[in-house]
């Protein structure tokens, strides 16, 4: 016989909070009610619920029209570093990806976290670098190219 419950925590494999779902009695009386992960589905909570996914789904919203208009903003996109490099051209330190989230903030005003550049190769030589790959959240991934330049020793 199934129930319906009201998530109050995120489960895993079965909804997130303040979802209503419908769940056998027994796992409901045996697991989510005792460790307070689910109640009874009332009319009120039900209610309550309607309005909570309303406000999540907007935030839902906004969040991928913010991280689309980033997309535009930097997708196929160059951008340039000068660094020191050596008589063959090669980088005295790898770019790392916290060198292209600052670049990305100076250049672009975008605030995006290290971890969420995805570099394919390192980036050890003087040239274009293509196929570094930014996740703007939302399932939207920009790809943006670096150009390294040998940086004037004078």
């Amino acid at each position: 016989m199934q129930i319906q419950v009201i998530l109050q925590e995120n489960v895993k494999n079965l909804g997130q909070k303040g979802q209503a779902v419908n769940v056998k009695r027994g796992y409901f009386m045996n697991f989510l009610l005792p460790q307070n992960l689910a109640s009874f589905a009332t009319k009120g909570k039900l209610i309550e619920a309607a309005e909570v996914e309303k406000q999540v789904q907007a935030k839902l919203a906004e969040a991928k029209k913010e991280a689309q208009a980033k997309y535009e903003q930097i997708n196929g996109k160059t951008l340039k570093l000068s660094s020191k490099v050596t008589k063959k051209g090669k980088l005295y330190a790898k770019v790392s990806q916290n060198k292209i989230a600052e670049l990305i903030l100076t250049e672009y005003n975008l605030s995006v976290g290290p971890n969420n550049i995805k570099i394919s190769q390192d980036i050890k030589e003087a040239g274009v670098h293509e196929s570094i790959a930014v996740n703007l959240g939302s399932s939207i991934t920009a790809m943006v190219k670096l150009n390294v330049t040998a940086e004037d020793n004078e």
